[in-house]
């Protein structure tokens, strides 16, 4: 029902002001340090510019340090084709280059896992490797995959130099212009680890709700995006200044009233009326009618009274539910899924090729419904009953009918009516103050969860139940041998071999042995038809029998050809590693007086997000744990982690990570710390 082309542009667009509010997170909770989203070293960010006239033009970061400039996609595929996106994108990074700067300039092409491997792993390590004045040797040659990389781009690189200056790009200005790239591979969708760690480090900061901050960062940068503005750190700070500091609910009323605001400027849909209504035909039960609000002189098309519609012609119609777009009817009939899993339904779309949101009184009353949402009194009180409003989840709705004042804000589900106009939902989570975080160091957390939590990140899907972490007990890697092991793949790219989602560094000999030990298994394997593999998308590592029952549906099975030694380097690291940490940083509740970890049932609950920490201890509560008065502390490393799982494992305790319990106190899910070797032994193994 929906439209792909759109829904891909307005991806782009969310994504775009997603990474310029996570710079603007960063300029207020005062972190210079931008290494773990990788859009840089240390920044003293001075200004942030928004779809420039720069050549690279989506967005600007000044800083004392240089500029910084960003192309986002959020997804991207490698090619050699002059007139592909990839191509479009180096050749601003060519004619940024020709325009000049500073020597420090970077030019970021900021991506998701959307991506395509050729560009988050061998075009971030070929980049990584040119910064870093890392060159190939006989000790760790390009795989061919990188070569066929390095060949595509450095092609299209020199072509666009020529369309530019009429002359050949000599190897050394090639070489000057490739060290200026950095890749970032940012996920910063809704409900991303990154996001959770950004509100995380707002929290921080905030006098309001983090993800209602948040959000209207968001906003702020659509906004600002959309009329090509910029805005400098003494501006940013005075804009959002009333929103740092302690809580108050005068102040939170003017966050939300702001964020209405902006979020409905942004995104309002006001020239469809999307209807599901009481079929008049027998040959169904209900209609899903798409129908232009407006006539060509403004007045509207239809009329609404007594949920019921009347038509041009006179008709009239029971309306079960009205929306503004296809979204939102497909939302409703979701949620009421039993009264129509039996039904006949019948689509009746608009028969034009018109956009009805471009027509000028359409834009007119968009921006009339904003200000009706920015003018509210109390914008967290129901627009029906005045109560306020606390559900998970609250409508959106824009009242419009005859004998009713024109409205818009959120109202409760109980009191929705058939003919409230639904916009959208707006997450209670908005208007939650995180009371249980006193004198959280947020960030120290926001530094550490980026690159963190790499065996939680990968599990997140996994869904409600408990899991057996295998956890080593005698884990020390501390070698910094200067060798590595590269399992070469069927398709020319390579991977290396990792423990706890890092490259694992080995003295020369022992990585020569690890790499004969591979090879002598994989010819096994391959003679047994079921050779050594790894997962396209997620990576996981395993034989053909295995992989194929365990990999997704849009993931295939690339065969491993051969392992070999190479010489480690810091590009190597960069790209290769998934996590600097595999299981931290985690949320640990402490007692107040004496300083020690809170023991329940004979365990210790860890969280792996601290701004559910509320709901978490509001499931223990229920199971009838009252805790004593805490502080919640974090596990910063796996270091202090593997010292700390020790201890509590020798003093007969376990270890739970985010636990939920039932009412009787049973673990219902979460993910229980094992020993691994007790697991091995006794046959059982999750994780």
């Amino acid at each position: 029902m929906g439209n792909s082309g759109g829904a891909a542009a307005n991806s782009g667009i969310d994504f775009q002001q997603r990474i310029a509010a996570l710079v603007m997170a960063h300029v207020i909770a005062d972190v210079k340090d931008f290494t773990s989203v990788n859009l840089g070293d240390v920044l003293d960010v001075r200004e942030i510019r928004f779809e420039t006239t720069d050549c690279i033009d989506d967005l600007v970061i000044v800083s004392d340090q240089g500029s910084t400039y960003i192309q986002a996609k959020h997804s991207l595929s490698l090619s050699e084709k002059l007139e592909s996106e990839y191509s479009s994108v180096l050749k601003q990074f060519v004619a940024q280059h020709l325009a000049g700067g500073a020597e420090s300039d970077s030019y970021v092409l900021a991506t998701s896992s959307r991506a395509s491997r050729r560009i988050t792993n061998e075009l971030r390590k070929l980049t990584e490797a040119a910064r870093l004045n890392e060159a190939s040797s006989n000790d760790n040659p390009l795989t061919q995959a990188e070569m066929n990389v390095i060949e595509k781009t450095k092609a299209l690189l020199q072509k666009h130099f020529f369309e530019k200056t009429g002359a050949a790009m000599p190897d050394s200005e090639f070489r000057k212009l490739f060290k200026r790239i950095r890749i970032a591979q940012l996920d910063i969708e809704d409900g991303a680890p990154l996001e959770a760690a950004v509100l995380t480090l707002l929290s921080g900061k905030s006098n309001v709700s983090p993800s209602l901050l948040w959000g209207s960062l968001i906003a702020l940068c659509l906004s600002l995006a959309k009329d090509r503005l910029s805005i400098d750190k003494a501006a940013l700070i005075q804009r959002v200044g009333r929103f740092i500091g302690p809580h108050s609910l005068k102040v939170t009323t003017e966050a939300a009233r702001e964020y209405f605001g902006l979020q409905f400027k942004g995104m309002f849909s006001a020239g469809r009326e999307m209807l599901l209504v009481k079929s008049p035909f027998p040959d169904a039960d209900y209609l899903i009618v798409e129908l232009f609000r407006f006539k060509d002189d403004g007045r509207k098309r239809v009329r609404f009274f007594d949920g019921k519609v009347e038509l041009l012609n006179g008709e009239t119609w029971d309306v079960i539910h009205r929306a503004s777009t296809y979204v939102g009817i497909e939302r409703f009939i979701e949620e009421h899924v039993e009264r129509f899993a039996e039904a006949q339904i019948a689509v009746l779309p608009i028969n034009s090729e018109t956009n009805p949101e471009d027509e000028s009184y359409v834009r007119v009353h968009a921006e009339y419904s904003a200000r009706l949402a920015e003018s509210l009194e109390d914008p967290l009180k129901c627009l029906h009953c005045g109560d306020p409003v606390s559900e998970d989840s609250s409508p959106a709705i824009e009242i419009e009918e005859e004998g009713m004042e024109h409205a818009v804000g959120i109202v409760h589900r109980k009191c929705m009516r058939t003919t409230d106009r639904a916009l959208g939902l707006i997450t209670h989570d908005l208007f939650r103050e995180n009371k249980l975080l006193k004198n959280f160091d947020y960030i120290q957390w926001f530094l550490h969860a980026p690159r963190g939590q790499g065996l939680f990140s990968a599990t997140a899907n996994i869904g409600n139940r408990i899991s057996s972490v295998a956890w080593k007990p005698d884990y020390n890697r501390i070698s910094k041998g200067s060798w590595c092991v590269k399992i070469m793949l069927e398709d020319g790219s390579a991977r290396y071999v990792h423990e706890r989602g890092k490259v694992v560094r080995y003295a020369e000999v022992e990585a020569h042995e690890i790499a004969d030990h591979f090879n002598v298994q994989f010819d096994e394997a391959r003679n047994k038809k079921n050779p050594w593999c790894y997962t396209s998308e997620r990576e996981g590592f395993g034989t053909y029998s295995t992989a194929i029952q365990v990999m997704t549906a849009d993931e295939t099975c690339i065969m491993c050809s051969n392992a070999t030694a190479v010489r480690y380097t810091q590009a190597i690291e960069n790209t290769y590693s998934s996590s600097e940490n595999f299981y931290a940083p985690l949320v640990i509740l402490l007692e107040e007086e004496s300083g020690l970890p809170i023991s329940v049932f004979g365990a210790i609950f860890l969280v792996t997000n601290p701004l559910r920490l509320e709901r978490f201890i509001d499931n223990w509560r229920k199971a009838g744990i009252e805790l004593p008065t805490f502080v919640a502390s974090i596990v910063e490393s796996d270091d202090e982690f593997d010292k700390f799982v020790r201890k509590i494992k020798d003093e007969g305790e376990g270890v739970i990570v985010d636990p939920m319990l039932n009412m009787s106190g049973e673990l219902i899910s979460g993910f229980v710390i094992e020993n691994y070797y007790e697991l091995v032994k006794h046959g059982s193994t999750d994780l």
